[in-house]
């Protein structure tokens, strides 16, 4: 807490005039609250597509409309959501998957026996225009070992879950961010509800949503109880967050912010009206709440500061800057003076990168044409017997990159291959389950959920040959290389989740010991539209359910620690030594390589209908049989029945003549 002293003391003089509420912001009953009913524009994702949701604008709390919880699930995924009454304001909504979430509207809380399988897996979201992970088939979440339900309690955090004529109404924030880990938000912004994707920069307009007006209570209030709630439940909470150890030690968030020094001075700032004074909260919060990349509250409000230097908010924020009396001033200062060290960091390590590379030929560069500023979606290099690929993002337009380029590197009689992560800070585990399969043969990757306390195990069939059939030829696909991970402290999340994965099946990493970040990213929205980051309720862990926020320890260091911390990153990328230690490791250690046993002459679908029909043949050979004896037997029957009644004809005739 010393590191915040000097800071604190100024701040307990500026807002010694505000007052600290003692628990959470308190919310009026459902049967005291009066609305009305909106039907309120939708965007799906695009400014072209329109749609409606009816809403429900109450008295008290206009800032935020609530919506019915089966509506907005029905808007964002394909499927139909039907809803029961159970009694005592207990709902039951259920879907395709036959999980039901139980939702207690008088006490304000959720349970659901199965939350990791209540959704179905296809969104509605057409217009994420990226390609998908086509080159993993029939992916599935497996539950291993005992399920344990999901009990959430809103009624703690006082904010209301209401029954209106057999529907169920959320705040719409606190509904987006119930299922935020799809990686779809919906926002309210200018009296209409927009649909995107969080991964992409927004197709609206933003400027009111970092409108330098004064903020409403109603809004004040919500967006408290809201931060508390996400804190307490949906943060992942890892080791390296101090954040997360004391909420943990406090038992909640907002206990925390009323009982710590920190929090006399942050907890006003929260719950301020004015922008600025909240912009530099959630900037203190951001200091304990470091995780190595993950996390932060603020990272919109500062790049909005940061590249729209013009903006009305920019200029309040730079107004505060430059105001000495304003002990928010140093925190923004040293919150900037932090990010110039990272990205400077960052950009010397590019550096002697590119120097160690130089004498490689570059074989190939694949652009990111989305976003050219962002840098190359991946390099290729090769010299003598020694490949590297080169990838800064896990995302899906390296897949087939890194397959040319190891196809190229076996024609040429490469020995090692090297995969470069030493700035990669994550991205898609899909690409990291196809990295593993192909120099492993392994196709599954482990987490557990901190919400329930649940393991799952993520699988897929893996096209390994990119061909888009499933058969004997992705089985035969093989790489006999020295594979090795390149990695540095920059190496995160899915950056982090390849090499510690690799190192159970014995593929060496090289570099530094990786960063950790063993939480999936999720991204919650504020209600003003504003989204944040932070390490999820999803944790990353190995085969033995263990979590990897230690990093990959190397097999080979290149990055050393001097006897004063600094770490020299000089010879990070010394190709030389990392190719001689390969050499020796190699004539040492055969990586393990298991390939799953989903692999046949014929494909997946194939299979299937050969599956079938094997069944379906020889039911119908027995069929014909059965009618071909019926037939038989009829027929017999019939004949049968032709001679008596010939012969009881005869024999009449016989008797007749007789008597005649």
């Amino acid at each position: 807490m010393k590191k915040y002293s000097f800071a604190l003391k100024a701040a307990a003089v500026s807002v010694s005039a505000l007052v600290i509420a003692s628990s959470l912001a308190p919310c009026v009953s459902a049967a005291e609250r009066k609305y009305s009913q909106k039907e309120i524009t939708a965007y799906m994702f695009s400014e072209d597509k329109k749609d409606t949701l009816s809403c429900l604008i109450y008295d008290d709390m206009p800032s935020v409309p609530y919506v019915s919880f089966v509506d907005y699930l029905g808007k964002l995924f394909d499927n139909d959501f039907s809803i029961s009454e159970k009694g005592n304001g207990v709902y039951s909504v259920t879907c395709s998957t036959n999980i039901p979430m139980e939702i207690d509207t008088a006490k304000d809380t959720i349970h659901c026996k199965e939350f990791e399988h209540f959704l179905p897996i296809e969104t509605t979201d057409a217009d994420n225009d990226g390609p998908e992970a086509v080159y993993i088939k029939k992916a599935k979440n497996i539950m291993k070992g005992e399920v344990n339900a999901l009990d959430l309690d809103y009624g703690k955090y006082n904010i209301d879950i209401t029954a209106v004529d057999g529907k169920i109404y959320f705040p719409l924030t606190s509904l987006s961010n119930l299922f935020c880990d799809t990686y779809i938000s919906a926002v309210y912004l200018n009296g209409e509800i927009y649909f995107w994707p969080t991964t992409l920069p927004e197709y609206f307009e933003t400027d009111e949503a970092y409108s330098t007006k004064p903020r409403s209570k109603d809004l004040i209030d919500y967006t408290y109880n809201d931060l508390c709630f996400i804190l307490d439940n949906f943060f992942g909470k890892p080791p390296k967050s101090e954040l997360g150890k004391l909420i943990k030690e406090n038992s909640g968030f907002d206990a925390y912010m009323n009982n710590s020094e920190l929090g006399q001075v942050v907890k006003p700032l929260l719950m301020s009206s004015n922008v600025t004074d909240y912009y530099i909260g959630l900037l203190m919060l951001d200091n304990l709440l470091e995780d190595g990349g993950h996390s932060s509250l603020s990272v919109h409000y500062t790049e909005k500061m940061m590249d729209e230097t013009e903006s009305d908010f920019s200029k309040a924020v730079t107004a505060a800057l430059e105001d000495k009396n304003n002990p928010g001033a140093l925190v923004i200062a040293r919150v900037l003076m932090n990010m110039k060290k990272e990205s400077d960091d960052s950009k010397a390590l590019v550096k002697l990168r590119t120097d160690a590379y130089s004498s490689f030929e570059n074989v190939k560069t694949w652009k990111n044409e989305k976003d050219p500023e962002s840098g190359n979606d991946a390099e290729f290099y090769i010299k003598n017997d020694t490949a590297i690929f080169v990838f800064d993002e896990f995302k899906d337009e390296v897949v087939a990159p890194f397959k040319w380029s190891l196809d190229y590197a076996k024609e040429k009689g490469a020995k090692n291959f090297l995969i470069d992560l030493s700035q990669n800070g994550g991205g898609s585990n899909m690409v990291v389950m196809y990295m593993l399969s192909i120099m492993t043969g392994r196709n599954d990757l482990y987490t557990k959920n901190q919400l329930t306390g649940n393991s799952v195990v993520s699988t897929g069939i893996v096209d390994r040959n990119l061909d888009n059939v499933i058969d004997e030829k992705d089985k035969e696909l093989d790489y006999e290389f020295h594979f090795a991970l390149l990695t540095s402290k920059k190496s995160f999340s899915c950056g982090n989740l390849l090499p510690c994965s690799a190192q159970e099946y014995q593929i060496p990493v090289v570099g530094e010991t990786s960063g950790g970040g063993t939480c999936y990213i999720m991204n919650p929205s504020y209600p003003n539209a504003v989204t944040y980051s932070l390490s999820g309720f999803k944790m990353m862990v190995n085969g033995n359910g263990e979590d990897i926020e230690n990093g990959a320890k190397v097999d080979f260091e290149t990055a050393k620690a001097g006897e004063d911390g600094n770490v020299d990153y000089s010879n990070l990328y010394d190709i030389a030594s990392i190719t001689a230690f390969l050499d020796d490791y190699y004539s040492k250690v055969t990586p393990t390589k298991v390939l799953p046993d989903v692999y046949s002459t014929k494909s997946v679908d194939d299979s299937l209908i050969s599956t079938i029909l094997l069944i379906a043949i020889p039911v119908v050979i027995v069929a014909a049989a059965v009618l071909i004896i019926v037939f038989v037997i009829k027929d017999k029957k019939k004949k049968a029945a032709e001679a008596a009644e010939t012969a009881e004809t005869t024999e009449a005739n016989e008797s007749n003549e007789i008597n005649e």
